[in-house]
């Protein structure tokens, strides 16, 4: 058990990292560059149909093994799926973003904020802009909002590791 902990931490820092310096190097073939917005994103990596950059109002999805989106409102779906905003849902074994806003199904979904749901086995909110309202999972970790859980980590709770539910709504979401 420790050792899946362990691997998903890291895959959730990789993927921090993979937005820190941009997606646009996985994406080797990108059959429309300058769209600024498409209703449907297709990615079966390494071939994208628009650009990471994109914003999709409608469906993005990735039969592959990644898919890619700026800003989704609608429905993404794929094995792994990087997007920076969601205003829809996004069903992922793997959801990864900087900014949830309605739904995030997901085996893990970690994200820099979360204004909606996130309902997965492990969920990391990590806070840095913005609120956490809700996570339901086995593992939530959280600076702030509310967790139900089997085991909940939230660093500003009265009692930071609690099982079944924690929360706290402090201001101090960056501590």
């Amino acid at each position: 058990m420790w050792k899946k902990f362990v691997l998903l931490t890291a895959l959730t820092l990789f993927s921090f990292n993979l937005f820190a310096h941009g997606n646009e190097w996985i994406a080797a073939a990108v059959l429309f560059k300058d769209a600024k917005w498409t209703p449907v994103q297709i990615s079966f990596w390494p071939v994208h149909l628009c650009s990471p950059r994109t914003d999709v109002y409608g469906l993005a999805i990735s039969p592959g093994f990644i898919g890619f989106a700026n800003k989704v409102c609608g429905i993404s779906s794929g094995i792994i799926f990087l997007q920076n905003e969601n205003f829809g849902v996004t069903a992922s074994i793997y959801s990864v973003g900087v900014k949830n806003n309605v739904l995030s199904l997901g085996l893990v979904n970690s994200w820099e904020s979360n204004n909606g749901i996130s309902l997965g086995a492990v969920n990391c909110i990590y806070n840095n802009s913005g609120r956490n309202m809700l996570q339901i999972g086995i593992f939530n970790y959280a600076k702030n909002g509310l967790q139900i859980g089997l085991l909940n980590y939230n660093p500003n709770a009265f009692i930071t590791w609690m099982p079944l539910f924690n929360f706290s709504f402090s201001d101090k979401a960056d501590k």
